[in-house]
């Protein structure tokens, strides 16, 4: 393959953390997230001795509605921390591996926000729960991944100095100069 992506999901890959968060010690929460820490890097691993390809690593969105309501942010051991130490732990897991590299679905959904970016009825009806915004938005990310990777975005820098690209200099003569 030209590109490999990994598109997980944490209530698939870890419901304890995502839907019975309130069953968790902090010790069983800490040791959720090394699981799927080595989980991750065993996968990678995996694809790194099968292929070549660079991987894109989608990381995991905050829970919209965290298990302790107002009081998550209040603890020190809260829901959403835990999926940003997962987060955490995903893009040190990438830094690990060659060419491989970590896609920021938690700040596509903080840029469109939940309700824009996810839809409950998708999910359960086939366990993808992206809408088409976020799925076209995610599409849009994955490409300017492959469009660098690939040496196919353009920079340009444009410095017009007195007269030099132009004639007259908006900023000393006007517009009608």
């Amino acid at each position: 393959p030209d590109f490999i992506i990994v598109a997980q999901w944490l209530e698939t890959l870890a419901p304890q953390l995502a839907t019975r968060f309130l069953s968790l010690s902090d010790p069983a929460a800490r040791a959720e997230i090394a699981r799927i820490l080595g989980e991750a890097r065993e996968r990678l691993a995996v694809l790194r001795r099968h292929s070549a390809a660079p991987v894109l690593l989608n990381n995991f969105v905050l829970p919209p509605f965290p298990a302790l309501g107002i009081l998550d942010a209040q603890s020190d051991d809260y829901q959403g921390g835990s999926v940003l130490r997962l987060n955490d732990g995903l893009r040190e897991c990438a830094r690990e591996f060659r060419d491989v590299y970590v896609v920021d679905l938690m700040g596509l959904s903080a840029r469109i926000g939940y309700a824009q970016a996810f839809d409950e009825r998708f999910w359960h009806l086939g366990r993808a729960p992206l809408s088409r915004a976020a799925l076209s938005l995610l599409a849009q990310e994955y490409v300017k991944f492959v469009r660098a990777l690939r040496g196919r975005a353009r920079k340009c820098l444009v410095l017009a100095c007195d007269n030099t690209l132009w004639g007259g200099v908006i900023g000393e003569d006007g517009m009608d100069g």
